[in-house]
């Protein structure tokens, strides 16, 4: 898609020596001559991915060194799970102020590794990291959201043993459909009322929410991976919700924001936990400057509803 992160990543791509470039709607890169494991400052800073650089440069070239990432808002959210399992996996880590280097003086290494929460991203990386390892790698606690498993059959496309180190190839693919989009469509149509269908995402990757919809008022139906959701705009949405937002398959931390805002105007009070990040609802200053009285205390999300915005 024509996202800011996309042409961010590409252009990340370009300044390290990686050759690719855009063929309509597809995205095509080939190998590099010549890699350089230095990621510039104002592209790391311009979105938080640039972390998922970390694995790759280390396994092509031998050293990478980051600028710590930015584009994040949710609280602390370090990358010392990445670091310790590159660690493990034999990368030397250099923590320089604003910079974290890591260096390899040979192949990295398999690892039986256990993450101390369950991390998208860091299970990403080690992922990314034990494809190019000699030997077997088993992490243990590793996260399990869909977007684990469309990276797995993506490396395993590749050429990947995801049980051991083998040497990777290129391959053609189609990232997995985006559900926290298709969950933003579906909680636009909740709050303003009318019809709308979500078609290409399946819905059993953001059925925790379209189940939540569906308790407010909304009417749901699924046709393979078609959603048809409507309101009538006269008729209140039904609060009273207790949600809390966890990892996979719990409901999913990125759409309690937007559990919120179909919240706001619900008759009745309902509270939204987030069990992963400290700062997540950050939204609720947003909410109350449109004249939402919710509050937030520590990770819970209070929405006393029936707000006239």
């Amino acid at each position: 898609p024509r996202l800011a992160d996309v042409d961010t990543s590409l252009a990340l791509l370009d300044a390290v020596g990686a050759r690719v470039r855009r063929c309509g709607a597809d995205l095509c890169t080939r190998p590099a001559d010549r890699l350089c494991g230095d990621i510039p400052e104002h592209l790391a800073g311009a979105m938080r991915s640039s972390v998922f650089y970390l694995a790759p440069l280390l396994c092509r070239v031998g050293y990478v060194r980051l600028p710590l990432p930015g584009g994040c808002r949710l609280g602390p959210r370090p990358v010392d799970i990445h670091l310790a399992g590159l660690a493990a996996m034999g990368a030397e880590v250099e923590l320089e102020g604003i910079a974290v280097t890591l260096r390899r003086t040979g192949p990295l290494h398999g690892v039986d590794f256990t993450l101390r929460l369950p991390s998208v991203g860091a299970t990403m990386t080690l992922l990314m990291a034990a494809c190019c390892a000699a030997g077997q790698t088993v992490l243990r606690g590793a996260a399990q959201e869909p977007e684990i498993g469309d990276m797995i059959a993506f490396l395993s496309a590749c050429g990947a043993d995801i049980q051991g180190g083998k040497p990777l190839q290129g391959t053609a693919w189609t990232p997995l459909p985006d559900r926290i989009a298709a969950a933003t469509y579906a909680a636009a149509l909740a709050c303003a009322g009318g019809q709308i269908e979500i078609a290409g995402c399946d819905p059993a990757s953001y059925d925790s929410f379209l189940r939540f919809l569906a308790g407010t008022g909304v009417q749901v139906s699924r046709v393979g991976d078609c959603v048809r959701l409507a309101r009538d705009p006269a008729v209140p949405l039904r609060g009273g919700a207790h949600l809390r937002a966890d990892a996979w398959p719990a409901f999913a931390t990125d759409t309690a924001p937007l559990a919120a805002a179909v919240l706001l105007t619900a008759a009745g009070e309902s509270e939204i936990y987030d069990s992963l990040f400290a700062n997540r609802f950050a939204c609720a200053a947003g909410f109350a400057a449109m004249g939402a009285a919710c509050t937030v205390r520590g990770r819970q999300l209070t929405l006393p509803g029936g707000a006239v915005l």
